[in-house]
């Protein structure tokens, strides 16, 4: 695992818009991953804030991005880890929904807890 603190202030750095990934092929949350660097990557985002939730469980994230004074309020849900079953997206504008990427799959492969996700998600569609 390699980390990169030097990084993590460079996006506010820059003088135009961009759209950024944070750990699109890695895990943020992982065992090895220290609380203090997770802090400043946070620090990070709520300059240019979105959220990810990757199951039910994280789905109070919702809330603190709804309560940003962001102008565009982008969700992403992915890794898509498990279930969403309830999850009010109202005032979030702009949602992108995936499982994991790459050559780094999991061990069992799309099987977690018992169950393969190769599914479309549903019930995620805001009505218009």
């Amino acid at each position: 695992m390699k980390l990169w603190p030097a990084r993590l202030s460079l996006p506010l750095t820059w003088r135009k818009l961009k759209r950024i990934f944070v750990n699109l092929m890695s895990d943020l949350f992982h065992r090895d991953v220290p609380e203090d660097y997770i802090l400043k990557v946070f620090e990070t985002m709520k300059a240019a804030p979105r959220i990810s939730v990757e199951s039910q469980e994280f789905v109070e994230r919702v809330d603190f991005l709804r309560k940003t004074g962001a102008a565009v309020k982008f969700l992403s849900v992915e890794p898509l880890l498990g279930p969403i079953e309830q999850i009010d997206l109202s005032g979030i504008d702009w949602v992108i929904v995936g499982g994991e990427l790459g050559g780094h799959k999991k061990k069992a492969g799309r099987l977690l807890d018992g169950r393969t996700w190769d599914a479309l998600p549903r019930g995620l569609a805001r009505e218009a």
